[in-house]
């Protein structure tokens, strides 16, 4: 009984131990339909905004942002509003709230889907789809057995795209 209580007390210590990350806002140009791409620690990208305790990601017309900003390991609250997904008209400043897709999706409206993050050729990023759910697969290519993968030149394309990328061929 004693073993089970210490690992309990451990386990609770550890999850009380976890980091807290910074609120995150993403403020995507309304209309955007695509992946967008966030890589972190540049030292030409995007100088460090914040706005009410929030980090500001500014989302350009292509989907790629380049920020000083270094990579937020942490945990975020969607429910709790630390992490907020905003369509912009940058002209007349009209927002709208994307949400993340929920378990019973309308098929016709845009969310956040498919968030991943890590590190490739030495690049921090975060990544995710603003689409419809009818969409969703054209970002993917079927496989031989039926399954999807990411596209095997996704990441040329957009290392391309943001600058970081040379072809030598």
């Amino acid at each position: 009984m004693c073993k089970i209580s210490y690992y309990f007390v451990f386990y609770i210590s550890m999850l009380s131990c976890r980091d807290k990350a910074d609120k995150e806002k993403y403020i995507i140009p309304m209309g955007y339909r695509g992946r967008v791409t966030v890589f972190f620690n540049q030292i030409n990208g995007a100088p460090k905004s914040f706005e009410n305790d929030f980090r500001i990601y500014k989302i350009p017309d292509n989907g790629i942002l380049l920020t000083r900003f270094e990579d937020n390991p942490g945990i975020l609250s969607v429910e709790n509003s630390e992490l907020q997904y905003i369509y912009l008209d940058f002209s007349s400043g009209k927002q709208e709230n994307i949400t993340l897709k929920p378990l019973t999706p309308d098929s016709d409206k845009v969310y956040i889907m498919n968030g991943s993050s890590g590190r490739i050729n030495g690049y921090s990023y975060y990544q995710f789809i603003v689409d419809t759910l009818k969409n969703i697969s054209s970002y993917y290519e079927k496989n031989d057995q039926g399954f999807y993968s990411e596209p095997k030149d996704k990441w040329k394309e957009i290392f391309e795209k943001a600058g970081l990328f040379k072809n030598d061929k």
